[in-house]
């Protein structure tokens, strides 16, 4: 009875110190950080939270929120270093995959609507988007795809064979701009009112005329 008790008392003493461990926000950050570097993940770490790669990493002792270009991406309870590196491996590969879902058609209209606004110059992104897509609800809906979406199209692996030239906003656009983060980079966020959408070679005018 007394070994039972004892054995007990020890598996409840180290439960109780796991869960303290899991609140310990610097020793999550550290492990983090640690976990992130060995998975080949650039890292920014600041006062307000890490940037691991395009992600933005939020904590308090009960969760860790991250955030993709300021739309929510994932909260999770109390988790390991190690816990939340795989959760933005995992959630990147689903962006990724929002991303590319119903782009040839998104892509297809968009070409269309661009020719029609400049031959062959840079066209405000946001009234672009509102072109290809009326229907406020669903631009709101698709507002994380898009932006993963146009990132993809910057970086330098484009989607697919596209890519897109971007034009940051003057002063009087701001409005219209958006904030894309860059792929490739930790805290590293681009803001764009303009973009030239940039088909592959067999999707372009003189290729089709052949």
């Amino acid at each position: 009875g007394a070994a039972a008790l004892d054995a007990a008392s020890r598996a409840n003493s180290f439960i109780e110190e796991v869960k303290k461990d899991r609140r310990d926000v610097k020793k999550r950050r550290e492990a983090l950080r640690s976990a992130a570097l060995e998975r080949g993940w650039p890292i920014e770490n600041t006062d307000a939270g890490d940037y691991v790669g395009p992600f933005k990493v939020e904590h308090s002792e009960g969760l860790s929120r991250v955030t993709f270009g300021g739309y929510l991406v994932v909260t999770i309870k109390q988790p390991a270093g190690i816990e939340i590196v795989e959760a933005l491996a995992k959630e990147n590969q689903k962006l990724g995959a929002e991303a590319r879902r119903g782009w040839e058609e998104f892509a297809r209209r968009a070409l269309e609507v661009q020719q029609l606004m400049s031959a062959n110059g840079p066209v405000p992104w946001k009234r672009l988007v509102r072109e290809v897509v009326p229907d406020e609800k669903k631009r709101k809906h698709l507002g994380r795809a898009l932006c993963y979406r146009l990132a993809l199209l910057l970086s330098p692996e484009g989607l697919d064979g596209w890519r897109a030239e971007a034009v940051p906003p003057s002063l009087a656009e701001q409005s219209e701009a958006v904030s894309v983060p860059r792929l490739d980079k930790a805290k590293s966020m681009e803001r764009i009112a303009k973009v030239r959408l940039i088909p592959p070679p067999s999707r372009r005018p003189e290729a089709e005329a052949k």
